[in-house]
C-alpha cells in the first residue's frame, strides 16, 4: 500500500517539476524565429534574462507577507491569482508577442518583456 501511493506522489511530483518552466522554456526554443521578427534582435534575450532575472523577488515578497501576516494570509489567493496570470499571459503572449510600443525613444517589445517577466513570476512562485 506505501509502496503504491508513493509511486503516485513520486510521479505526481515529477509532472509538476516537468511543468514549472515549461512555458518559458517554450520562448527560449522559439527565440530563433522571435529575434527577427522584434526590433531588438539579438538583444531580445538578455532582455528577457533581466526580466526572469527580476521575475524572482516575487517568492521574496510572497514570503516577507507570510511573516508580516503569520496565519492570516490565505494562501489559496495567492495561487488562483499566480494561475490567473499564467492563462492571461500565455493567451496574450500567443496574440501579441510581435507587438511594439514606443518606449525610451524606440520601438521595442514591450508586452513580449512584461509577458516573460509574468511567466518568469508564475514559474518562480509555483514551487514555494
Amino acid at each position: 500500500m506505501f509502496e503504491k501511493n508513493f509511486n503516485i506522489t513520486a510521479f505526481l511530483f515529477v509532472i509538476l517539476a516537468l511543468s514549472t518552466w515549461l512555458d518559458l522554456n517554450g520562448v527560449w526554443v522559439e527565440l530563433p524565429l522571435i529575434v527577427n521578427e522584434v526590433p531588438e534582435g539579438w538583444a531580445l534575450p538578455s532582455l528577457l534574462s533581466f526580466a526572469v532575472a527580476l521575475s524572482n523577488t516575487a517568492p521574496i515578497i510572497i514570503m516577507l507577507l507570510k511573516a508580516f501576516f503569520k496565519g492570516r494570509l490565505d494562501e489559496r489567493i495567492f495561487i488562483y491569482i499566480e494561475i490567473i496570470i499564467g492563462i492571461v499571459a500565455c493567451g496574450l503572449m500567443a496574440q501579441y508577442w510581435n507587438k511594439t510600443h514606443w518606449f525610451a525613444g524606440a520601438q521595442h517589445s514591450v508586452l513580449f518583456v512584461i509577458f516573460v517577466f509574468l511567466l518568469g513570476t508564475l514559474d518562480t512562485t509555483s514551487t514555494v
